[in-house]
């Protein structure tokens, strides 16, 4: 199943029975260099991989102070863009707390499930070790 291995194991107790499951998945994914800058006009590149699907923009503030104008030119032209959200690029910003606030603002403008988020910046998200 997609490359996902499964482990299996059922303990038997005098009342009572006890399943464990563990499984992993092997996560792949593709970077692609572009020709012109991702938020250029004349680039499909951004359009192309979220194939139509309504996103979120997650920017850095600092990153949106120096290319807003063309991130918010290339959402509107070329995305089916639900909203822009600007965050400071911090240690502070990698937190659930963060996280719980863009699945709300998520909610508030119907991102659908199969939906997406477009994260700017290298201090936006990160959960995990």
């Amino acid at each position: 199943m997609n490359g996902a291995a499964r482990s299996l194991e059922e303990k038997s107790f005098e009342r009572h029975r006890i399943l464990s499951m563990s499984a992993s998945k092997t996560v792949a994914y593709e970077i692609e260099h572009t020709r012109a800058p991702i938020f250029d006009l004349c680039d499909n590149t951004l359009a192309d991989a979220v194939e139509g699907r309504p996103v979120f923009i997650v920017i850095d503030e600092r990153l949106w102070a120096a290319h807003g104008s063309q991130v918010e030119s290339y959402a509107q032209s070329r995305l089916h863009c639900l909203g822009v959200i600007r965050l400071p690029g911090s240690e502070a910003t990698k937190s659930l707390d963060a996280v719980a606030a863009l699945c709300n603002a998520a909610i508030e403008k119907h991102l659908p499930r199969h939906g997406a988020f477009i994260a700017v910046g290298g201090l936006i998200i990160s959960l995990g070790s």
